[in-house]
């Protein structure tokens, strides 16, 4: 996924290679850090509840990756997935 991911953002959005592998490893901090802070969430709502929230959230982020026309709205879209 990191190739493809790195390679298609260089050349959509006119990226340097440099610019998109921090693009991407904003990417892996932001799932990192939901992971912590979600790990309550679970136990709070329940793991189907969550389950549910998560793959909402995921799919609309995911989605705004893809419809994207500016850095600004992909960095923002990465960062929240």
């Amino acid at each position: 996924f990191s190739y493809i991911y790195v390679s298609y953002v260089s050349d959509e959005y006119g990226m340097s290679d440099t610019e998109a592998g921090n693009l991407y490893a904003a990417y892996g901090f932001a799932c990192t850090g939901f992971g912590l802070v979600f790990g309550f969430v679970i136990d709070r709502l329940g793991v189907r509840r969550s389950m549910l929230l998560g793959c909402t959230c995921s799919t609309l982020y995911r989605a705004i990756c893809g419809l994207s026309s500016s850095r600004q709205l992909m960095w923002f879209a990465t960062k929240t997935v």
